[in-house]
């Protein structure tokens, strides 16, 4: 890791255009590693205001990888770039991790997590998030649990009671897509160098889940994959997406493509293709955890919630 005296918003001109910026950090990569032999150039870059991250890796025709140490001037053109993207949406907060593909075709891939917690190895001290708050002040509702958590005014708040959710009012579709968007940029962070395409299948009754993930690799190949904090993430969508006296969905098919593209299939109606059929006592705390009117009962719903004779 690496350290600057000052990588905020003091340090970009009012005029950086972002798109000028991402183009200066994909031909610094292409001069690091050259034109030919590879297959994809991968670099992540993870920063605060004081500490600074970058793994850069190379993955050539023949399936191998390559590391190489990049340069600690590369920060540079990405703290400009973190300084130009803030100014442009303030209230969401800064970016405090980025990875850009660069694959032979000439396709260039970014994406941007400003509401996940980085993976710094070794990990840095949460003061550190509280000096990049600082010059890079954010809404509280666009602030995470997380780095709440980090911060010496809030890491002692009181838990907030347990949510009723016959009392919420269910996501809409703006702050559902943003709330899927930032899991899909999470997911982007972290996916092998090598991936095309991530398929998630997550099922869920009461506390009881299934949950199973893909790779597509470039090369055609499909690896199982255990995608970080998804379990977590789906089950709390689940409750966010609670219709009163309607239920909530049971399964969400994901799918997710390395130039960002999405989608997500939810099952609110149909029963499950499960692995194993959870136990009647799944389906008994299903209907108590999201209450549904008789009408919106599924029979195999109701059926399944009764005990065995």
């Amino acid at each position: 890791m690496t350290t600057t005296s000052n990588s905020g918003p003091g340090t970009s001109g009012a005029d950086d255009d972002p798109a000028e910026l991402e183009q200066r950090v994909g031909n610094a990569l292409v001069d690091l590693v050259g034109e030919q032999g590879w297959r994809r150039i991968d670099l992540i870059s993870r920063m605060t205001v004081p500490v600074q991250d970058l793994a850069l890796t190379v993955l050539r025709d023949d399936g191998s990888t390559l590391e190489i140490a990049p340069p600690v001037d590369l920060n540079r053109p990405l703290a400009r770039l973190r300084v130009a993207q803030y100014r442009r949406e303030p209230e969401r907060g800064a970016w405090f991790s980025a990875r850009f593909t660069l694959e032979s075709s000439g396709a260039f891939f970014r994406s941007y997590n400003r509401d996940y917690e980085p993976e710094w190895n070794p990990a840095i001290e949460d003061s550190n998030y509280a000096e990049d708050l600082k010059l890079f002040a954010r809404e509280l509702e666009h602030t995470p649990d997380w780095l709440l958590d980090k911060l010496p005014e809030w890491k002692d708040r009181p838990a907030p009671p347990e949510k009723d959710v016959t009392e919420l009012i269910p996501l809409n579709q703006a702050q559902l897509g943003e709330v899927v968007t930032a899991f899909r940029d999470h997911l982007m962070q972290h996916a092998p160098v090598d991936w095309q395409q991530v398929f998630v299948d997550f099922r869920s009754i009461g506390g009881y889940v299934e949950l199973h993930a893909q790779v597509l690799t470039v090369f055609g190949q499909a690896i199982e994959w255990e995608p970080p904090e998804a379990v977590a993430f789906f089950t709390g969508l689940r409750g966010d997406m609670y219709k009163p006296g309607e239920g909530t969905w049971t399964s969400v098919k994901f799918h997710l493509v390395v130039n960002g593209k999405f989608s997500a299939e939810y099952g609110w109606y149909d029963e499950p293709d499960w692995d194993h059929r959870p136990d009647a006592r799944f389906f008994q705390e299903e209907l108590r955890m999201y209450p549904r009117a008789d009408e919106h009962v599924p029979g195999w719903l109701r059926d399944g919630a009764e005990p065995p004779r």
